[in-house]
């Protein structure tokens, strides 16, 4: 079975799908099928991708070819590549995907239905939860499974990570936040390859925090950290799934909804939470509670379910 993966990027909205294609190309492949990944921005995918794996080669459109399933996924609508894309398939799924009038696509699959007043609209099948997340392979060899009964660490660990790109400088607020903060805390901060303000975080927090590059090994880092504060995509389901206390803040109008609808299920913090949860980060009762919260309302099986819909309407 042939298959492309097309993963779209555009101006100041963040570079999570690309990566979350990424995951889903390599546990496609390790399925034997024949898969195919490229970007309407193949440079710029090629450099986030390069961060963790410089093997993967993306195709340009004139190696394109008919495919049994493409599968798309961009944070914009583009009708006109939609329609050519069609035409390279009989199965069209999208990930994320609200325009559900549009007439090309076969599948939607998303984790948040927005839009939803025009879903009865939709000719498209449409499969939608967290239970669809795709998650790398590192995070899920790294939830945290049990904690130690005798908490007694001296300083917490806080991982403050948005992702690629960063658009809002929600690193900067976070920090900044940080300053007024009297703990004891140890900071890991990951910057993306297309951060634009990185130079400037370097320049103020390089002495005082550590600053790391995007990494293969973040499943580990969010595992030993006692708070995660990133965005509201999928750093935010890989870190529900690790198990880990969270501080969430959206980078644009969807994030926020998001945000907002998984707060109705567990306990997702705002920053203005952080005293508190530096206050119980020795507690273990209090920790174990959050990560049941957690690892209940994900877990880790997502791209096994998306593989089943392949198989099932092809």
């Amino acid at each position: 079975m042939k298959i492309l993966l097309y993963s779209g990027i555009y101006e100041d909205k963040g570079t999570g799908n690309v990566m979350r294609m990424y995951y889903l190309y390599k546990f496609l492949n390790n399925k034997r099928f024949k898969v195919k990944m490229t970007s309407n921005e193949i440079d710029k995918a090629s450099k986030v991708l390069n961060s963790f794996d410089g093997s993967i080669k993306l195709y340009k459109k004139e190696y394109y070819d008919y495919y049994d399933c493409i599968i798309y996924d961009a944070p914009d609508f583009d009708k006109k590549l939609i329609r050519s894309l069609k035409n390279l398939t009989d199965n069209l799924i999208t990930l994320d995907f609200f325009e559900y009038e549009c007439e090309y696509v076969d599948i939607i699959i998303n984790l948040f239905n927005h839009n939803k007043k025009e879903i009865i609209k939709s000719n498209s099948t449409i499969y939608s939860g967290v239970d669809y997340a795709i998650l790398k392979q590192d995070i899920l060899e790294n939830q945290n499974l049990f904690f130690d009964n005798n908490f007694n660490k001296s300083e917490s660990n806080i991982l403050v990570t948005f992702g690629g790109e960063d658009p809002n400088s929600n690193t900067i607020k976070v920090l900044k936040y940080l300053d007024n903060i009297s703990y004891k805390m140890s900071v890991n901060i990951i910057l993306g390859k297309l951060n634009k303000y990185k130079n400037r975080v370097k320049k103020i927090y390089s002495h005082k925090y550590t600053i790391m590059q995007p990494t293969s090994k973040l499943g580990i880092l969010m595992k030993n950290s006692d708070i995660i504060v990133c965005g509201g995509g999928t750093t935010l389901l890989e870190a529900i799934y690790i198990g880990n206390p969270i501080i969430a803040l959206p980078q644009n109008k969807r994030e926020k909804e998001f945000i907002k609808h998984i707060k109705n299920k567990i306990d997702i913090f705002d920053l203005n939470d952080i005293n508190k949860l530096l206050d119980k980060f020795n507690d273990c009762e209090f920790r174990t509670e959050i990560r049941n919260q957690y690892q209940n309302f994900i877990d880790g099986k997502g791209k096994k379910r998306i593989l089943d819909i392949i198989k099932e309407n092809i």
